[in-house]
């Protein structure tokens, strides 16, 4: 599951290949920290422990916030922010509830979130 560290992680991690105007303000700052983030594959951010993530976003992308929206009970939600004032929201829609891991989502719900939502810029997935 995502955290606050990894959303910003993965969102800067995007931004790194974005050729597109909402990246603007969420990549690495300078040749270093962006080649840094570019060499983690997503898998890897993910498998970050919590700290460990939050070190690696502090030092890699200090200028990037995240939060989570935590007064879901179904997906996770985060807004970033960068410096710039701009910010984005970025959902992470699991095959089960937030709250209640046993409770399995049905696909059809999954697919109409994915038709709704549209096609997202960042050729990855989590």
């Amino acid at each position: 599951m995502l955290t606050a560290a990894t959303a910003a992680l993965y969102v800067g991690r995007c931004a790194c290949d974005a050729d597109s105007e909402w990246a603007a303000g969420f990549a690495p700052v300078g040749a270093a920290a962006r080649s840094a983030l570019r060499s983690m594959s997503f898998a890897a951010i993910m498998g970050l422990p919590r700290c460990a993530a939050g070190l690696v976003r502090a030092l890699l992308l200090p200028h990037v916030s995240a939060v989570e929206i935590d007064d879901g009970n179904v997906n996770f939600s985060f807004r970033l922010a960068c410096h710039g004032g701009r910010a984005l929201f970025l959902k992470q829609a699991t095959n089960f509830i937030k709250w209640q891991p046993q409770m399995a989502l049905e696909a059809e719900r999954m697919a109409r979130e994915v038709r709704y939502l549209g096609k997202c810029e960042c050729p990855h997935s989590i």
